[in-house]
């Protein structure tokens, strides 16, 4: 019964799976790309190998995997699965058309048997098991699978449909993994390329290298004219090439509580404090009028709430409201429980020694500590004393330590307190790994706990506030152009228009706010037809209205000139450092060690580096450098070269080839799993990219 019940949970959702699943076997997957028809003027979400894929057409599928996720996990999707489903149903199109002719190309297919095998044979498909695992003993059960095939006419239809929809799928699933093991499988490494791994990572160079870094000329000390930037761009558009990028304007006005919400917050929970303290019933009343659940505790010495944790009150003691971020909160002493914890409340004076102190310093501690142990038995006031020769931080609060339990302090301190009847200062020094202590016991030892009731009234907008601050800034979203949008916000204090510029299409964050909301401001300012529009709706991200500006798109591909100036102008002033740099290092001769000394700001390091090695010392990323060390004869010194952080100069002072050896086989392996790993993604974007396919889904959604 218990399978039963699980495929009966499932159900309900497979079964607008398996509809789905009979209207694309009876009408075929033709309309949904088709141009006419339903499709009309549909939005296009992407194209595969050549076929538009209409927003209607992707909803459905993802509807459908969300149907299907739901099913197998037993509870709903959230938002935040959402990009993870949509990502599933555009997959569905990329194998459906992009996938499949490949397939057919090759003659791959999933036979009868081969099913039959997932099903009840010996590779059982992983959502099979799933159903006939026993959740106690994570056991599977292949005769329960047999059993279930024998009787499955005799179980509910939609129990039966459920395992149809699973086996329909298990032929998808199977050609997949054909066609990825087969080129997971082709991978072929040569002798030559695993001996080649081998002296990458056995083969050594010591080398010594001048570095001078770019930052030891400022950035101010070099000038550049737009036609250098242009040059520049021009000459290495590919480094600028990225997904599609939006600039945004935005005035984004909190939604919080106005002065009038305060007021009636804190009114009713003063009207609410008077009956308080009055009520006979006061577990009935804090679950009757708090906002906030846990009204009644038991509650350590340490755990009592600020109004009552410097002296226990009288029974039925009333706090004044207590305002904690958006809480107003009022407590009720309600008395004592026994308790098996034992609780304790002292002060203490720290004299500091460590067991690896000389045996003087060790004295002197001891004599110190004495002295002031004389003192506070001598009725000075112990706050002070603490205040003037502890050595921890409690001085600061004249020595308290608050209220502690069993287990919290070092063991000397415990016992000492534990074995000290009522209150006041423990009449021997007391010594732990921390040095010597004197302590004061403020309130005496207890196995009680101390009940409290407590309600809380939260501080939140109300309607009006909300609807108040929505005709406010509603206002702004109303212009009509960018300028009568400024002029707008000009009119109201305390109001600022904030850019986020560059913003992915699938960014979750506005600047500082951060919300799911953020994707439908995205998506909606995108598809807007013009660049400075205001878009005439007022949003709602992470607790705050939100009024947003289109300022500019940028497409995808290589970046517009005037889009990526800064970065170009960053890499022209590194080319021009780097010029200068090298002028100077070709007008000095000498030694690394020579020219170290006489070029300012050049420093000398050495390093044993082989092929694998990316960094070096002092300077950071170097491929240039370490592979031109691998191209020196030894002591060679090569020439100035220009470097990601700088320019360098290397002499290689040895070379410690690696050895020959008989058996490669362990660094084939190696490249073979360097290669095949990853290789599913690696697949799947190549032949994205060889079908020309198009992902717009976040222009959507």
């Amino acid at each position: 019964m218990a399978l039963v019940n699980k495929i009966r949970q499932r159900a309900t959702v497979a079964i607008g799976v398996i509809a789905f699943a009979l209207i694309l076997f009876i009408v075929g997957t033709d309309w949904i790309t088709s141009t006419g028809g339903m499709q009309g003027e549909r939005p296009i979400v992407g194209t595969v190998n050549g076929q538009d894929i209409d927003q209607m057409a992707f909803q459905e599928e993802v509807d459908r995997q969300r149907r299907k996720f739901e099913a197998q996990m037993g509870t709903p999707v959230n938002e935040t699965q959402m990009p993870y489903i949509r990502n599933l149903a555009w997959e569905t199109f990329l194998f459906r058309f992009a996938f499949y002719p490949e397939y057919d190309k090759l003659g791959l297919g999933v036979t009868d048997e081969e099913i039959k095998d997932m099903v009840q044979g010996s590779n059982i498909a992983p959502e099979i098991k799933q159903l006939f695992t026993n959740p106690q003993t994570g056991e599977f059960n292949r005769d329960q699978v047999i059993q279930f095939l024998q009787n499955l006419q005799q179980y509910p239809p939609e129990t039966r449909e459920l395992f149809y929809s699973i086996e329909r799928e298990l032929p998808v699933q199977r050609i997949r993994n054909k066609y990825d093991n087969l080129l997971e499988l082709s991978t072929y490494v040569t002798k030559a390329e695993a001996k080649q791994r081998y002296n990458d990572q056995n083969s050594e160079r010591e080398i010594q290298y001048l570095y001078v870094p770019y930052t030891s000329i400022p950035d101010s000390a070099i000038s550049v004219s737009d036609k250098e930037l242009k040059a520049y761009y021009d000459a290495n558009k590919a480094e600028f090439e990225g997904p599609a990028t939006i600039t945004l304007e935005y005035v984004a006005m909190p939604i919080k509580p106005s002065t009038k919400d305060t007021t009636s917050v804190r009114t009713k929970t003063e009207e609410l404090r008077e009956q308080f303290k009055n009520t006979d019933n006061d577990t009935l009343f804090v679950n009757t009028n708090s906002q906030r659940r846990r009204n009644i505790q038991s509650l350590l010495p340490s755990e009592l709430p600020d109004p009552f944790k410097n002296a226990i009150p009288e029974i039925g003691t009333v706090s004044q409201i207590q305002m904690k971020g958006e809480d107003f909160t009022v407590y009720k002493y309600l008395g004592t429980i026994e308790d098996t914890i034992t609780s304790m409340r002292a002060s203490h004076v720290l004299i500091r020694s460590d067991d690896a102190d000389a045996d003087s310093l060790k004295t002197k501690a001891e004599a110190t500590a004495n002295e002031v142990l004389a003192k506070a038995r001598s009725g000075e006031d112990f706050a002070a004393l603490a205040r003037e020769y502890s050595e921890d931080g409690s001085k600061n609060q004249g020595g308290d330590l608050g209220w502690f339990t069993e287990g919290i302090m070092v063991e000397p301190f415990e016992k000492a307190v534990l074995g000290f009847e009522g209150t006041g200062v423990i009449p021997k020094v007391v010594k732990s790994q921390f040095g010597y202590h004197i302590i004061k016991v403020t309130e005496p030892k207890t196995n009680r706990k101390h009940l409290v009731a407590s309600f809380t009234r939260t501080l939140l907008p109300t309607a009006e506030t909300r609807d108040n601050l929505y005709r406010t800034i509603g206002v702004l979203a109303t212009a009509g152009t960018y300028d009568e949008y400024l002029k707008e916000v000009a009119k109201q204090p305390g109001v600022i228009s904030m850019q986020a510029n560059d913003l992915q299409l699938n960014a979750r964050n506005l600047n500082n706010l951060q919300d799911q909301s953020v994707r439908q401001i995205l998506t909606r300012a995108y598809r807007q037809t013009k660049d400075n529009e205001v878009i005439n709706e007022v949003f709602e991200v992470d607790n705050n209205y939100v009024v947003v500006v289109r300022k500019s798109v940028t497409p995808e591909g290589i970046k517009p000139f005037e889009a990526v100036k800064e970065k170009v102008k960053a890499e022209v002033i590194k080319d021009k450092k780097a010029e200068q740099i090298i002028a100077k290092l070709q007008g000095e001769s000498g030694s690394i060690d020579e020219l170290a000394q006489k070029v300012e700001k050049a420093r000398s390091f050495t390093a044993t580096v082989n092929n694998a090695t990316l960094q070096l010392t002092g300077t950071g990323f170097a491929p240039r450098t370490i592979g031109t060390a691998f191209a020196l004869e030894q002591g060679a010194q090569s020439k100035p070269i220009q470097d990601a952080t700088g320019v360098f100069i290397v002499k290689v002072k040895n070379i410690d080839n690696a050895a020959e050896v008989a058996d490669y086989t362990q660094y084939r392996k190696e490249i073979v799993e360097d290669r095949s790993r990853g290789s599913r993604q690696k697949v799947k974007r190549a032949v994205s990219e060889l079908t020309d396919t198009k992902n717009k889904i976040d222009q959507f959604y």
